[in-house]
C-alpha cells in the first residue's frame, strides 16, 4: 500500500510513498508488536509499567505528526523530544522484560523495532540541522557586504 507525502516539507521517508520504509510505518509495526505484549502482561504489571510504555508509543506518534507540520527550529526541538520518548520506551521495554512482565521473543523483536525508529530520526535530525546550516549560510552570504 503506498501513500502521499501529507507534508511536502518533510523527507519521504517521514511518510514515504513506499511504507516498508517511513516513519510512520515503522511506528505502526512497533505500537503493533507493544500492543500485542502488553496483552500478555499480569494485571498488576500492566496497570503499572505496561501503562507507561503505551503512553509513552502515543506520545511518540504525537511528536511525530507535529514535527511533519513545524518547520526548521520548532521541528528540530520536537524531532529531539521525540527521540527522547524512544529512549524512554527502550528503557521501559527493557525494564518490563526484566521484571518477567514481557517474553524474551516480545522484548527482542520490540528492541529490534526500537532500534530501527532511532536510526531513522537520527537521519532526520541531521538532515533538519544540515538545513538550518545551509540556509544560514546562505543569508549569511546574502548580507556579505564585498570589500572595496
Amino acid at each position: 500500500m503506498t501513500s502521499e507525502n501529507p507534508s511536502p516539507n518533510v523527507p519521504d521517508y517521514v511518510f514515504g510513498t513506499d511504507e516498508k520504509f517511513s516513519l510512520l510505518h515503522s511506528w505502526s509495526e512497533l505500537y503493533i508488536a507493544i500492543h500485542a505484549a502488553l496483552k500478555q502482561f499480569p494485571k498488576r504489571d500492566s496497570h503499572g509499567i505496561g501503562r507507561r510504555i503505551e503512553e509513552t508509543a502515543l506520545n511518540m506518534l504525537e511528536y511525530l505528526i507535529l514535527a511533519s507540520k513545524k518547520d526548521d527550529e520548532q521541528r528540530i526541538n520536537l524531532l529531539e523530544k521525540l527521540d527522547r520518548e524512544l529512549v524512554k520506551e527502550k528503557i521501559l521495554v527493557r525494564l518490563s522484560n526484566r521484571v518477567k512482565a514481557m517474553s524474551d521473543n516480545s522484548y527482542i523483536d520490540i528492541e529490534k523495532r526500537i532500534i530501527e525508529m532511532g536510526k531513522m530520526i537520527g537521519g532526520w535530525i541531521k538532515d533538519e540541522k544540515g538545513k538550518i546550516a545551509e540556509n544560514k549560510k546562505k543569508i549569511e552570504q546574502m548580507y556579505l557586504i564585498p570589500n572595496h
